[in-house]
């Protein structure tokens, strides 16, 4: 059954509650251990292991601490990983129902689709900052460019678009490379005063 606990404070005693008393665990004997390994194919019944992989144990379906039995019909074949992964539950704690099996799998689809779509996003911007930089580099006839302003490019191609290959060659015609960034700045708020637009 259980055994009450009282804890005195002072003069008087409180009721704490009761405690269960543990389930005890039957012995299964090295006969019906054998039996049900038997029975099972020697693998375990969660992921399939084989006995020449793993240590092989008894588990019981339901557990001794939820009332369970150490009955052939309450026993399966189990690896120690999933047997101390199971704990002192039922498959059915431990395994997410269907509900929450296809709401993990419909987030797992969406976040293989985000990946996707971000790998190929940032192989477009690899392309782009390829194409960006040999474009550059063959309007100013340079052999390197400065980072920061083929990033600034870039950003300003998310933007414009393929005009901005027009006010590289505007700009490869004024200024040297080392003076690209300011001077696409200048052309950038010349465009926008021409088009009647503030920043």
């Amino acid at each position: 059954m259980g055994e009450f606990s009282i804890r005195a404070v002072g003069f008087w005693f409180l009721f704490v509650g009761m405690t269960p008393t543990p389930a005890k665990r039957k012995s299964t004997g090295k006969r019906l251990r054998f039996e049900i390994f038997a029975r099972d194919g020697f693998k375990c019944r969660y992921c399939g292991r084989e006995s020449s992989e793993v240590q092989l144990v008894l588990d019981h379906v339901t557990p001794v601490c939820q009332g369970g039995e150490t009955t052939p019909e309450n026993l399966i074949t189990s690896c120690f990983d999933c047997n101390a992964g199971k704990a002192g539950k039922t498959i059915a704690q431990v395994v997410p129902g269907d509900e929450d099996r296809l709401r993990r799998e419909q987030e797992l689809r969406e976040q293989e689709r985000a990946l996707e779509i971000a790998k190929r996003a940032a192989k477009v911007r690899i392309e782009l900052k390829e194409q960006i930089t040999a474009y550059v580099l063959q309007a100013f006839g340079a052999i390197r460019a400065n980072e920061k302003d083929i990033r600034y490019l870039i950003s300003l191609y998310g933007k414009y678009g393929e005009i901005v290959f027009e006010w590289i060659d505007i700009a490869a015609s004024k200024v040297a490379i080392y003076h690209l960034g300011p001077y696409m700045n200048g052309i950038r708020k010349q465009h926008l005063k021409d088009q009647g637009e503030t920043e």
